[in-house]
């Protein structure tokens, strides 16, 4: 992580314009002084910033270039203008904001974002994998505040990758690959875009082909199967056909059956394990990174904490 505090104006614009992209940074109130404070970390795929400038602020970004922002505010007000569309922000919201319009910010001198830096390429390719053809136009989400349970959704999404180093150890490269493909799906499946109304449309799924191929091919691949998305692009079709099929079929979505798998197998491995085996090890390695969520699933299902199914001589403990 990469810490910065500054009251130059031009030191701001620099490490801003590394964070972001090269931009216009203007002090609006003039009785107070820039103190800027931000942190910084991640990969290309996913960073992570914490940003205060401490007074009232405007930025142009212009198009934005390689960036898509999921920022939410944690305190103050803040309004963004993306041509004609305009977004604004109250503590505990959080928008979506995309590269390709003409961008402006005003920051608020009490504005704090926490915001989660994605590919937009990449946003691009999930929704593709999701719809199973090519995009006509440019992605683009709107400009309003997510919904409570997408909120939720993102802020336990947040709290995982602030904290991934403590929670997953010697796992944090895996598990920081899974956050990352979960926070492109999440976003792409649970906040309104220009291509959510071709989500709702439904999809042909009366064939039941499709949903042999996709049991078979979670049988003989799971662990090679990182998502929703990656699971129905290995079957060739768009993720959107592969919930239809499972919601007509079997009336649970293709995560829920996904899920149910990964539980299954880890149960089959711990039953069979060898002395030293630890649950931690069996359950990250099946893409169960979040420990105390992981044991709650797994004792609803199979009325037992995973230590319980371990063979006599396996190590037990959640480390």
């Amino acid at each position: 992580m990469q810490n910065v505090h500054t009251q130059d104006l031009d030191e701001a614009r620099t490490v801003m314009g590394h964070v972001y992209c090269p931009h216009e940074l203007r002090v609006l109130d003039g009785a107070h002084a820039l103190d800027m404070d931000v942190s910084f970390f991640g990969s290309q795929r996913l960073s992570r910033v914490h940003l205060r400038y401490g007074t009232d602020i405007f930025v142009d970004a212009g198009r934005m270039p390689d960036l898509a922002l999921v920022m939410q505010c944690s305190a103050g007000e803040a309004d963004v203008t993306q041509g004609p569309r305009k977004g604004r922000w109250q503590p505990g919201q959080t928008l979506v904001v995309m590269a390709g319009a003409s961008t402006q910010y005003r920051f608020g001198s009490a504005f704090s974002q926490n915001t989660l830096r994605l590919d937009p390429a990449r946003l691009t390719r999930t929704c593709e994998r999701w719809l199973g053809h090519p995009l006509d136009d440019p992605l683009m989400f709107e400009l309003a505040p997510f919904s409570a349970p997408m909120s939720a959704a993102w802020v336990s999404l947040l709290t995982m990758v602030d904290q991934q180093e403590v929670l997953f150890g010697t796992h944090r490269t895996a598990a920081h690959d899974s956050l990352t493909d979960y926070a492109y799906d999440l976003l792409i499946s649970g906040h309104p875009h220009n291509y959510s109304g071709e989500f709702s449309r439904s999809a042909h799924v009366s064939d039941t082909r499709l949903l042999r191929r996709a049991r078979e091919l979670l049988e003989l691949e799971l662990q090679g199967i990182s998502s929703v998305a990656d699971w129905a692009e290995k079957l060739g079709v768009g993720a959107r056909t592969l919930q239809a099929c499972f919601k007509h079929h079997l009336a649970i979505s293709p995560a829920k059956h996904l899920q149910m798998a990964r539980l299954k197998r880890v149960r089959t491995e711990l039953s069979q394990a060898a002395p030293g085996v630890h649950v931690t090890d069996v359950a990250m390695r099946l893409g169960f990174f979040h420990l105390g969520r992981f044991s709650a699933l797994y004792k609803a299902e199979f009325a037992e904490y995973p230590g319980q199914t371990l063979r006599p001589g396996a190590a037990k403990q959640l480390t």
